[in-house]
């Protein structure tokens, strides 16, 4: 590759990547988390997910009440 055409693709680059740098994502108003409410309503891959993460929530409530069932050893 001649030098001539990398240093016009460098340059072509180099304006690409400050062109990039330059966009500024919006800063997050107080009230944007409303545009995601009901995002996922009616997704089954969600329904399944939720029901996985409920699933895995109950059983660790169950294992915590069980070990406060339990008399507790003191070292002493």
């Amino acid at each position: 590759m001649s030098p001539k055409k990398l240093e016009e693709r460098v340059a072509v680059l180099e304006e690409q990547v400050q062109r990039l740098l330059s966009l500024q994502a919006p800063k997050p108003g107080p009230m944007d988390w409303l545009r995601s409410v009901g995002m996922f309503t009616g997704n089954e891959e969600m329904k399944a997910m939720d029901a996985e993460c409920q699933a895995l929530r109950d059983s660790e409530r169950r294992q915590a009440r069980a070990r406060q069932g339990r008399s507790r050893r003191i070292k002493s």
